[in-house]
């Protein structure tokens, strides 16, 4: 069972790292809150100071000595999470982790002390009571440290208030009670973390969910190459690039060879796992910046930025002596490929289609003169 974040070189992730972000934002949030109903509560410490009730009379002065300690506690966790941020990039630390978890415990701790404190006044278990049921409703507690810290805690309070409460009757209701809250806050911890964690997972699935969705809307599920859509994209934003700044950049169209007849020959299953080791030679003979997408049929689309006719011709011959070389026969016994090129530059193109156009007219080219050729020109 899970039972706090799992730190991976020095930083937490995934739901853990949801679960210490979350608690440490609410805990900062719950710190200044808190902080402000003490500075109320010194405040009338002060009135009970300056009329002497404080001096004269034991639970008052433990009271007020409780609420100087959790109004310090208090400040001390605000000032801290406010300078030590979660670096939203990196995510939370171990430090947050420990942080959070450290001012439940004092919370807690002091909690029950205040409510020893009351036993010399009111004699109520009140605030211990809102102290449990408030922790387990303010924070996600793992359930084991949950159970370590009201078992704990209730421990200590149990002996404490043994110490101080005179009245047998009210020192057992006091423990029926105190122990019922402490068992009803074990619950509610337990049932609000499980929530927490399914909706982190539910969460996930969605996302995992979109992005798949985003994937296949972009790539083509054979090759897993970019798709036409998304390389048109690319050129549009080339040409942008380009008329802004002046620069030059080129595409080119290739077609496999005479394809229909390798999947009238081998298969159409041999056919697809020829597209399939093209787009690695492809990927694999490409520079970094450059693109290469999946056009459509055996047709393949490179986008080539910033780079001059002639770079791209270059390019286009090492692609098409790599598709030539492969070793064909392996794969398939009489199997052979090659591929045809069409390179145009932007030059004075007036559009991102006319780029395309103008390599796809070189590519047709290439087919009448013989294929397994490459034919380049400028737009102009």
């Amino acid at each position: 069972m899970y039972d706090g974040p799992t730190v991976k070189r020095g930083r937490t992730d995934g739901f853990h790292a949801e679960i210490v972000r979350t608690n440490f934002l609410r805990a900062r949030l719950y710190s200044l809150v808190l902080f402000g109903v003490h500075v109320a509560l010194i405040a009338i410490d002060v009135f009970r100071l300056l009329d002497g009730t404080i001096a004269v009379h034991r639970g008052y002065r433990l009271l007020f000595y409780a609420h100087l300690s959790l109004a310090a506690v208090l400040a001390a966790f605000a000032v801290f999470a406010y300078t030590r941020t979660i670096d939203e990039e990196k995510g939370p630390a171990p430090v947050h982790d420990l942080a959070w978890r450290l001012l439940v415990v004092l919370v807690l701790l002091l909690s029950a002390a205040v409510t020893v404190a009351d036993q010399f006044i009111h004699g109520q278990i009140t605030v211990y009571v809102i102290g449990a049921l408030g922790i387990s409703v303010g924070v996600y507690l793992p359930p084991r440290f949950a159970v370590v810290l009201y078992v704990g805690v209730h421990a200590l309070f149990l002996a404490a208030l043994s110490a101080v409460q005179t009245d047998p009757d009210s020192f057992i209701a006091q423990i029926i009670n105190g122990t019922l809250v402490v068992a009803l806050a074990l619950v509610i911890s337990r049932m609000l973390f499980l929530q927490f964690r399914r909706n982190h997972e539910h969460v996930q699935v969605i996302e995992k969910q979109r992005a798949t969705l985003a994937r296949l809307a972009r790539e083509d599920s054979l090759t897993r190459l970019p798709n036409r859509r998304s390389v048109l994209e690319r050129v549009d934003e080339e040409f942008e690039r380009s008329r802004r700044y002046g620069s030059v950049f080129s595409v080119a169209i290739a077609d496999l060879d005479h394809f229909k007849r390798v999947n009238d020959t081998f298969t159409h299953a041999v056919g697809d796992e020829v597209l399939k080791k093209v787009a690695r030679i492809f990927r694999s003979t490409l520079r970094t910046p450059d693109l290469v997408a999946r056009y459509g049929g055996e047709e393949f689309l490179f986008v080539f930025p910033e780079s001059t006719l002639e770079d791209a011709r270059r390019a286009c011959d090492k692609i098409r002596e790599a598709v030539a070389a492969f070793s064909w026969d392996e794969q398939q016994p009489g199997l052979h490929v090659t591929t045809s090129l069409g390179v145009a530059s932007s030059g004075e193109a007036e559009s991102a289609t006319a780029v395309i156009a103008a390599a796809d007219r070189r590519l047709y080219e290439a087919k009448r003169a013989g294929r397994n050729c490459v034919r380049s020109s400028a737009v102009m």
